[in-house]
């Protein structure tokens, strides 16, 4: 753990994985902290993980991230693209999220926030920290083939998770101790289970999140909410019990994560 600091305070990051609906465990782990009162100086997101992480930077209440998640209809007419590069229109959930994050630049955030997205041309990924947040942030959650991916300057940008969904990388030098969640543990499955495009597709990401974590050894701590596994990437039936997995994992995990938090010297708030 660096020392290079000095008297400063350490800085405790908060890396959210990637994994579509299961996103909503990462709301249950904040929830968690925050009664614990775990303050987070840092947050990296990919995909799921950078919309909770752009609304947990911005302060928002559980209440209102829950909000956005349960009421936010993903996959509506309305939200249909004249697109044959993805279904849904990524670029109609900037209003959706904008009631919530009432900021429109990375720098106006009360708290710094890095998210990964995976150049599409380039073949490399990215991660953003500075400048407009929109729509970056949600490029980063573009699900291939059913959200449309952001163009920027010539160049395509997608879901983080592609290639990185465990950006731990974009704040390990910003931080003394970091905390990752990833809710997007590799599922078993059945020949029954990829069945049709959708389902084949969503395996293929399955399979990509887990072969892009490559960084966990460079986190503190490690939560992986159990049970996940069995939900899907589109479960949007079981929001509430996909949170309450998160947050009972954190409320398991919190002992253990305040003592290290306690040696590195962080202070709790009061």
């Amino acid at each position: 753990m660096s020392q290079s600091r000095g008297e400063a305070t350490p800085q405790v990051g908060l890396v959210l994985s990637g994994g579509g609906v299961r996103g909503v465990a990462h709301v249950g782990v904040i929830k968690a902290l925050r009664e614990a009162d775990v303050e987070v100086d840092v947050i990296a997101g990919t995909s799921a993980g950078a919309l909770v992480g752009v609304m947990a930077a911005a302060d928002c209440a559980i209440e209102d991230m829950l909000t956005f998640w349960m009421d936010t209809e993903a996959f509506g007419f309305q939200r249909f693209a004249a697109s044959i590069t993805g279904v849904f229109d990524t670029t109609s959930f900037v209003g959706d999220i904008k009631k919530f994050v009432p900021y429109e630049r990375f720098e106006d955030l009360p708290r710094k926030l890095s998210v990964a997205v995976t150049c599409m041309i380039k073949g490399e990924v990215e991660y953003i920290s500075k400048g407009p947040l929109w729509p970056l942030v949600l490029a980063s959650a573009t699900f291939p083939l059913v959200f449309t991916p952001i163009e920027i300057d010539g160049e395509l940008y997608m879901d983080g998770g592609i290639l990185d969904n465990l950006p731990v990388r974009a704040i390990r030098d910003q931080c003394d101790f970091i905390v990752g969640v990833n809710v997007s543990p590799q599922r078993t499955v059945e020949a029954s289970d990829i069945s049709n495009p959708r389902e084949i597709v969503e395996r293929i990401m399955d399979l990509r999140f887990a072969a892009s974590r490559q960084d966990e050894s460079m986190i503190d701590y490690l939560l992986v909410p159990s049970l996940l596994e069995t939900y899907s990437t589109f479960a949007t039936d079981s929001m509430i019990e996909i949170f309450e997995l998160g947050y009972d994992a954190a409320k398991g995990a919190l002992p253990e994560i305040k003592q290290r938090l306690a040696q590195s010297g962080k202070r709790l708030r009061h």
